[in-house]
C-alpha cells in the first residue's frame, strides 16, 4: 500500500499551546492502505507479543513488541500519546503525539 509519513506542529487549544500562542505539541504519522484493522482488534494492537490474526500473518515475520515498544516509549520517556486510525479492508494510520519541548 501507499506510505506517507508527515511531521507537523499541531496546537489543541489553550492546553496544547504554549503562551506564545504556538502549538506545543509534535505529531508524527504513517498512513496506509493495506488491509485494515477490525474494531475489535484494535484495543489489542499495543500490548506485548500481541499479533493479530489476520491474511498476513503467515507471511508476514514479527514477534508483536513494535507496536508495544512504540507506545512504551511515546508515553513513558517521551510523556505523550499514541493512535491508531483503522478501517477494515481499507488502511490504518498510526502516529504518536509528543510534546515540543520533553
Amino acid at each position: 500500500g501507499r506510505e506517507d509519513e508527515g511531521r507537523r506542529d499541531e496546537g489543541r487549544g489553550a492546553k496544547g499551546e504554549e503562551a506564545t500562542g504556538r502549538p506545543s505539541s509534535i505529531v508524527i504519522s504513517v498512513e496506509d492502505t493495506g488491509i485494515g484493522i477490525k474494531e475489535e482488534d484494535v484495543p489489542k494492537l499495543f500490548g506485548s507479543f500481541v499479533r493479530l490474526d489476520s491474511p498476513i500473518r503467515t507471511t508476514t515475520l514479527g514477534t508483536g513488541l513494535g507496536l508495544y515498544l512504540t507506545k512504551k516509549i511515546a508515553t513513558e520517556m517521551l510523556h505523550g500519546e499514541v493512535f491508531v486510525e483503522s478501517t477494515y479492508g481499507e488502511g490504518s494510520r498510526f502516529g504518536m503525539r509528543i510534546p515540543k519541548r520533553i
